[in-house]
């Protein structure tokens, strides 16, 4: 079955520590995604990433802003 984006192995493993960090681009369109109110999914589908991407960097994201707790 063809992919019309790239789809990382690790979304069907379960295992992403294997997988590259995303750039800042990336990690930038992610949250501009979010932040105009996209789903995961959503996101995912527009950037271009697997929806484990998307659900890393959204989580980093919010730790980041948390600070240390």
């Amino acid at each position: 079955m063809p992919h019309d984006k790239p789809v990382a192995q690790s979304a069907h493993s379960g295992n992403t520590s294997q997988a590259q960090p995303p750039t800042k681009e990336v990690t930038a369109r992610v949250l501009e995604c979010y932040a105009r109110g996209y789903s995961s999914q959503q996101a995912a589908d527009h950037v271009g990433v697997d929806l484990a991407t998307v659900n890393k960097i959204v989580a980093d994201a919010i730790s980041e802003q948390e600070g240390p707790g």
